[in-house]
């Protein structure tokens, strides 16, 4: 029986909004464009869990009646408009149509990352006032029932499987037990369509946040959803005969818009539930477009040029090297310093041969590549430059509702985020902070029995916290954060991110942060690329032990100093780099160093390494 309450604030939608839609705008959701879509063609191929194999693949016309008999269910469970049910679960199937089906039950769908730490993850829930969890059986289970009696308004438990886990009885149900319920009073997704209005939230996506701030649940509209739709579709120009993989956690906002994209234009969606194994679905789904972020792309190339291209030893050295001096030769173009033609003649055969056999490994049919999330380094654009496999580069946010800029085939500008997209406006405050307006920009934060606090000012801008500005031909370039300005002791503020993707290029470094905030001069902590530093100990015979040992070198520390005195060449003589500490662990999520969308946490990171920074300001200051 569902308990007696008053209504969730989130089904009053949000406060200052059109009341009264038009009968044209009266039903403009999610649920009827993927309606309108399915009934054109019910036996197409909608989703893809393997190309082999029982249940490899699902149709648009099941992915309906799926979604109706779960809706139904969930509405039997009392699940009512505005209430928020919770999804914790790799990629797969299952999640996409437990979303549809939570959206078409009214209630609010709130996507919560598998890696996040039992605290993160209780306060997610609670503060979401989560009502039902659909779940796979994995890790993050254990998280679950080591909180679930400090969420009173829990019902219960969905597994996203045909059955329960050994253990778990009622309340709790498998996805077979939901359909069965909804089954025996089904109410017919038209209906359930019919009842949903474009101002209704349709999420709600938790940011990052900080150490000093909470996350904030970003409530995101159908009309929020339909905007980003069109203004990415533009982008992405999905074609019904397409196949996309979708591998970036469904928690991040790309990936989920990326994947309804896809969806509604009626194309084909392939799952890679581990990130590992991204280089070997692409052999398997063969899809047309890829969209990931900068280490997605990191870990294919260096895959790639480490380990499937070749078969001797011989032949590998030697494309490696044509691979290096082409990226080069590459960027000294943009500079204006390159080199004369005939110099590559050579080893044009050799780039060719090459180029299609790492399109072979990625499939055979990739048309372009996305990256979004972080900057994306110049010889990682390189790379699939010469591969002639362009990696477009997206800028966007949650509260954005996934990207408002982007690199295209028809507009493309290296080192830039791209144009603003369809419906988009962009502007900038005297700071140079980054303001953008739109059916996409966010209503609100979500705050229990209140209120939505509100994300834009009352002329509708919001603000991005990042500061750039738009070159003469039009195309968004970001310098840095606004909260993550660095300011001197004497008064200089210092955007640390350019001088940071500035050291990310060079192939001996992985991770950097810069240092500075409140010091006389700048200072940097670098996390050396291992397998490449360790490659490069083994032709120079430098022996170690550990790599702490190895960092400690002076042939090492020479080369990092070289490194860093080639990038101070190109800087202020306040941005300057005067000291840099070698750290022999990379930063990661599980230590509070990364965010799940791996952006740095600085003051975490600053806490971590205090001894190394003070070592490095140490008699100076």
């Amino acid at each position: 029986m569902k308990p007696p309450r008053s209504p969730s604030p989130l089904s009053k939608g949000y406060p200052g909004e059109n009341k009264k839609p038009t009968d044209r705008t009266r039903h403009d959701n999610i649920l009827n464009h993927l309606l309108n879509r399915a009934k054109k063609d019910p036996k197409r191929t909608a989703l893809l869990r393997s190309r082999t194999g029982p249940n490899a693949s699902i149709a648009y016309g099941e992915i309906l009646d799926r979604i109706e008999r779960m809706a139904s269910g969930l509405a039997k469970l009392g699940i009512t408009k505005g209430d928020s049910v919770a999804l914790l679960s790799e990629n797969r199937p299952e999640w996409t149509m437990a979303d549809f089906s939570i959206m078409a039950a009214g209630g609010v769908t709130v996507p919560i990352y598998t890696s996040l730490s039992l605290q993160q993850l209780g306060f997610q829930l609670k503060h979401s006032r989560a009502r039902l969890i659909f779940l796979s059986d994995g890790p993050h289970l254990q998280n679950v029932q080591a909180i679930r009696d400090k969420l009173p308004l829990l019902k219960g438990l969905v597994f996203l499987d045909e059955d329960l886990p050994e253990g778990y009885g009622a309340p709790d149900l498998s996805l077979r037990d939901l359909e069965d319920l909804g089954e025996k009073d089904r109410r017919p997704i038209e209906i359930l369509a019919s009842k949903i209005a474009p101002r209704d939230p349709a999420t709600i996506v938790y940011t990052s946040g900080t150490t000093r701030q909470r996350p904030k649940g970003v409530v995101l509209t159908h009309r929020n959803f339909l905007a980003e739709k069109e203004a990415v579709g533009g982008v992405l120009q999905v074609q019904t005969d397409d196949v996309l993989v979708s591998f970036l956690p469904l928690s991040h906002i790309l990936q989920r818009v990326v994947d309804l994209v896809t969806l509604l234009e009626g194309a084909t969606l392939a799952y890679c539930a581990d990130m590992d194994r991204v280089p070997e679905k692409l052999r398997e789904f063969r899809p047309h477009l890829l969209v990931g972020v900068p280490r997605t792309y990191e870990k294919i190339r260096n895959l790639i040029m480490e380990n499937l291209l070749y078969s001797t030893p011989p032949l590998k050295e030697v494309y490696q090297r044509i691979f290096r001096w082409l990226e080069g030769e590459y960027l000294r173009r943009e500079q204006g310093t390159s080199r004369p033609r005939g110099m590559s003649m050579p080893v044009r055969w050799m780039k060719k041969r090459a180029a299609q056999k790492i399109r072979d490994r990625m499939g055979g049919r990739l048309r372009c590549c996305f990256s979004a999330g972080a900057p994306l380094a110049r010889d990682l654009e390189a790379f699939f430059e010469v591969i002639q496999m362009p990696l477009f580069n997206v800028y966007g946010m949650t509260e954005l509702t996934g990207a408002v800029t982007a690199n295209c085939p028809a507009h493309h500008k290296a080192g830039t985020v791209g144009v603003p997209l369809s419906g988009c406006e962009l502007r900038f405050a005297e700071d140079g902070e980054i303001l953008v307006r739109g059916n996409m920009v966010a209503g609100g934060y979500y705050r229990p029995g209140r209120p939505l606090e509100r994300a834009a000012d009352p002329e509708g801008w919001f603000a991005t916290g990042d500061i750039g500005h738009l070159d003469a031909d039009g195309f968004l370039v970001i310098t840095g954060r606004k909260k993550e300005l660095l300011i001197t002791a004497a008064g200089k503020n210092i955007p640390p991110q350019p001088i940071e993707g500035k050291l990310r290029r060079n192939p001996y470094v992985k991770q950097v942060m810069v240092v500075g905030d409140g010091r006389r001069y700048l200072t940097a902590l670098i996390v050396p690329a291992f397998s490449k530093l360790e490659a490069l100990a083994s032709r120079k015979r430098i022996l170690f032990m550990h790599r702490s040992e190895l960092l400690e070198h002076p042939k090492v520390r020479s080369l990092y100093h070289d490194i860093v005195e080639d990038i101070n060449k190109d800087l202020s003589r306040f941005e300057t780099l005067k000291r840099f500490a070698l750290l022999p662990e990379t930063f990661t999520q599980e230590a509070g160093e990364l965010t799940p969308t791996n952006r740095l946490r600085r003051q975490i990171i600053e806490r971590h390494y205090r001894r190394e920074i003070s070592e490095m300001y140490w008699g100076q200051e």
